[in-house]
C-alpha cells in the first residue's frame, strides 16, 4: 500500500518496506546527498524488470513502515515538524528518538545520530547537576508502550553510549521494573538484558 504521509506524485525514486509492505515515493536526490549508503546502492545498481512502478525505480527495505516514516520526517521537507526541534516546539516521541537512532546507526548517519544521542544525553546525563536541572524529552504519552528506561538502554548498547547508562538503570531499578518491556511501534518487545538486569540488582544488594 502507499503511504499516506510520503507519497510525492513527482517524487522519482520508491521505497518499499518488506516489513507489512507499504511504498513511500520521495525524491532521489534528497537521499543521496544525506545517505552515502543509498548513493553508492543506486550508483551501482540498474533496476530490472519487475523493479519499477509508475516508471520509478522500487527499491526495498528491510525496515518497519513506522520507523521509516520517522526517518522521512527529518530528512524531507514537509509541514510535519522536523526532529530537531527548537526551544517551545512539540516534545518529538520516544518512538521517533528509537527509529531515527537505529535506522541512522543502521544507514551511517552520522550527523543524525549525534543530534538524536545529544538530545538523549540532555535527560540521561551523568553529573548530578545536570541530573537535578533535567526536563522531559521525550512526549510522556508513550509510557502506555512500557518502560522506556528499557528502549533507552538497548539504544546506549547499540551505539556503544556508555554514559545513557547509569541514569537509565537507576531509573530502571528505582522504579522496580527490571522485567517489563517496552514495545516498538512495529510490535517488537524489547527486554532489559540479563546482565543489565543483574547490574541493578548488585546495585541494590
Amino acid at each position: 500500500k502507499r503511504d499516506e504521509e510520503f507519497w510525492l506524485e513527482d517524487g522519482n525514486i520508491i521505497l518499499v518496506t518488506t516489513t507489512r509492505p507499504t511504498a513511500f515515493r520521495i525524491y532521489k536526490a534528497l537521499l543521496t546527498r544525506q545517505i552515502k549508503i543509498f548513493a553508492d546502492m543506486f550508483a551501482s545498481s540498474t533496476p530490472h524488470e519487475g523493479e519499477m512502478y509508475q516508471e520509478c525505480p522500487a527499491v526495498q527495505l528491510p525496515d518497519a513502515p513506522e520507523d521509516l516514516r520517522h526517518l522521512l520526517r527529518v530528512l524531507v521537507p514537509s509541514k510535519t515538524p522536523l526532529f530537531w526541534r527548537n526551544k517551545g516546539d512539540p516534545l518529538p516521541t520516544l518512538h521517533s528518538f528509537s527509529a531515527i537512532i537505529q535506522l541512522s546507526h543502521k544507514y551511517h548517519i552520522e550527523q543524525l545520530q549525534k543530534q538524536a544521542l545529544a538530545a538523549l544525553k540532555e535527560h540521561y546525563c551523568n553529573t548530578l547537576g545536570a541530573y537535578d536541572a533535567r526536563v522531559p524529552i521525550y512526549d510522556q504519552n508513550d509510557l502506555r508502550s512500557g518502560e522506556s528506561t528499557v528502549e533507552i538502554i538497548e539504544l546506549a548498547r547499540l551505539t556503544d553510549t556508555p554514559s545513557l547508562l547509569p541514569v537509565a538503570l537507576y531509573e530502571c531499578f528505582i522504579k522496580g521494573q527490571l522485567h517489563r518491556g517496552w514495545r516498538r511501534e512495529d510490535g517488537t518487545l524489547i527486554r532489559l538484558s540479563i546482565a543489565h538486569q543483574q547490574r541493578c540488582k548488585h546495585a541494590r544488594d
